[in-house]
């Protein structure tokens, strides 16, 4: 799918959608450099933006490190629960991106980080051994 396709798919749904309170215009842009003097921090998402499962997209290494380059701090948010923080980060690095594991969340880590600075609390989690299953207990 294209992004005139993928867009017309979209204005096909629009009805559904919430709506939006901006009175604010839009502008096409032609690539994320067209952004670097108006933003100090690029958030993105990972699969299909930075990879494709083993596979970093075509260029997109080089335009983070570009970014970074410039002094730009970029971050990764995503949904990769199912992989440890350090094993992510190994990832990344063989796909050609340099980031710092603090720029990069997943639902994960924000999940650890909760429960290590929530109130005492018992709760379990199963799930396969190899991506860091655990059965945590607090008391």
């Amino acid at each position: 799918m294209n992004f005139e396709e993928a867009f017309a798919s979209y204005e096909r749904v629009r009805h559904r959608l919430p709506s939006t309170k901006s009175n604010k215009s839009y502008t096409n842009l032609p690539n994320l450099d067209a952004l670097v003097e108006h933003m100090d921090v690029f958030l993105l998402d990972a699969f299909g933006v930075l990879n494709i499962g083993d596979t970093a997209i075509k260029g997109v290494p080089e335009r983070i490190a570009g970014l970074q380059k410039a002094g730009k701090r970029v971050m990764v948010v995503s949904n990769a629960a199912g992989f440890p923080h350090a094993m992510l980060m190994q990832k990344y690095k063989t796909l050609g991106y340099n980031f710092a594991p603090e720029d990069v969340i997943t639902s994960r880590k924000a999940i650890l980080h909760a429960l290590h600075n929530s109130s005492p609390i018992e709760m379990g989690s199963y799930g396969n051994r190899d991506f860091g299953a655990w059965r945590y207990r607090v008391i």
